[in-house]
C-alpha cells in the first residue's frame, strides 16, 4: 500500500498526453503534484510502500511495483524484501493447492507435454 497518496513529478514531453488524459492541465517542463496511482506505468520514480506482512516502510520504483502487481498468479499484497518468502508461500498455497509448482503433477504433465512438442518441432 502506498504511504504517500500524492507525489511531485516533473512532466517531460513523453508523458504530457498521459497526464492530460487523466485531467491534468500540464505542459512539458511543469512540476506538478499528482496521485501516486496516476504515475505512468514505466515511471522510474520511487514510491514509498508499507509491507502488508510486517508493516515495514520501504521504497520501490513505481514501474517495478506495477510489474509485480500485474502478475497473474500473485495475491494483491505488498511485501518488503524480507517478507518476499512469506508472500511466495502464500501464493503457492492459494494458487497451487499448497504444493510448489515444480512438484505439482498437473504442472509436470504440462511441462513434459511442452517438451515433447518442442522436440517434435526440432525433428522436423
Amino acid at each position: 500500500m502506498f504511504i504517500d497518496e500524492d507525489i511531485t513529478v516533473k512532466v517531460d514531453g513523453r508523458v504530457v498526453n498521459h497526464y492530460r488524459e487523466l485531467g491534468y492541465n500540464v505542459n512539458s517542463g511543469d512540476i506538478i503534484t499528482i496521485k501516486t496511482s496516476h504515475l505512468n506505468k514505466g515511471s522510474h520514480k520511487e514510491v514509498i510502500l508499507k509491507c502488508d506482512y510486517c508493516g515495514e516502510v520501504y521504497k520501490r520504483k513505481f514501474k517495478d511495483h506495477i510489474k509485480i502487481k500485474q502478475k497473474k498468479k500473485s495475491i494483491d499484497k505488498d511485501a518488503c524484501f524480507d517478507c518476499g518468502k512469506k508472500k511466495l508461500m502464500e501464493n503457492v498455497t492459494h494458487f497451487y493447492d499448497g504444493v510448489h509448482p515444480s512438484q505439482n503433477l498437473k504442472a509436470k504433465k504440462r511441462e513434459l507435454k511442452q517438451i515433447l512438442l518442442n522436440m517434435e518441432k526440432n525433428v522436423r
